[in-house]
């Protein structure tokens, strides 16, 4: 038993990622270094795993439609942490055979924008239905008509997102010959960074969606995480609409193909 735990805790430290949530180094990390114990030798790939964890955050999703009572919220957020954590075991089982792949992140990217479109979608059509079943058919609109407005917003961040991380983009938003930040920020920069901070923490929804689904008022994780993503698409909007929409930079050249 301690030589499993050491073996444990030695997989926990050579597959943890650096500058990572402290929710995800704490919380999530260790159980998926237990399954990574327990799986590395067998014959599960890490790729199975990425799809069983999208499985799993679809049972959430379907808890979150069809039991709509606390219970059901309470299994959702079950569903939505284990499915989380296979979400760090492939990566983690990855590393540890040395079989990390570009094309396993860009899959491991791909389920992860996936669980939270659908996600989205199950918990405006929860709320909808709720009213519905309450006879406040408005409300049930309002619910329908801001679930249909985030899945287009997460949608178009998920595409920008994907633009922004080729290679054809950092070269010209991220020169090598770049000048060095300043040592100090200005009170300006630090309140700019404080908001980005706050914004992806929301947007790391397995590590408070449980707060609201335990609270039984999962319209407290709806309009905060939906909100985070408005102005996450209006700042990258905004960045490569300046960067993109004056003449191009010095020494590269925009080829638009059909």
């Amino acid at each position: 038993m301690r030589n499993a735990f050491e073996k444990i805790k030695e997989i926990y430290r050579l597959t943890n990622k650096p500058n990572d949530f402290l929710f995800n180094q704490w919380v999530c990390r260790p159980p998926a270094a237990v399954m990574v114990y327990l799986l590395k030798n067998r014959r599960i790939t890490p790729n199975q795993v990425t799809f069983l964890s999208l499985l799993m955050a679809l049972f959430a999703n379907a808890a979150l439609l069809f039991l709509r009572n606390h219970p059901g919220l309470v299994l959702s957020a079950i569903f939505l942490q284990f499915a989380f954590i296979l979400d760090c075991t492939d990566g983690q089982l990855a590393r540890i055979r040395g079989t990390s792949s570009t094309l396993g992140g860009l899959l491991d990217f791909l389920m992860d924008e996936i669980k939270a479109v659908t996600l989205v979608a199950a918990i405006s059509g929860r709320l909808a239905w709720q009213s519905a079943e309450r006879n406040d058919t408005r409300l049930a609109l309002c619910w329908l008509g801001l679930g249909l407005l985030g899945v287009v917003m997460v949608a178009i961040g998920i595409a920008l997102t994907t633009f922004m991380r080729r290679p054809e983009y950092l070269q010209i938003s991220q020169p090598k010959e770049s000048s060095p930040s300043p040592l100090k920020k200005t009170f300006l920069q630090k309140l700019i960074s404080a908001c980005e901070w706050v914004g992806k923490s929301v947007i790391n929804y397995p590590s408070w969606f449980w707060l609201p689904a335990f609270a039984g008022q999962i319209e407290w994780f709806l309009l905060p995480y939906l909100t985070a993503h408005f102005l996450y698409l209006g700042r990258s909007s905004l960045s490569v609409l300046l960067l993109l929409g004056k003449s191009s930079p010095k020494g590269t050249s925009l080829v638009f193909v059909k």
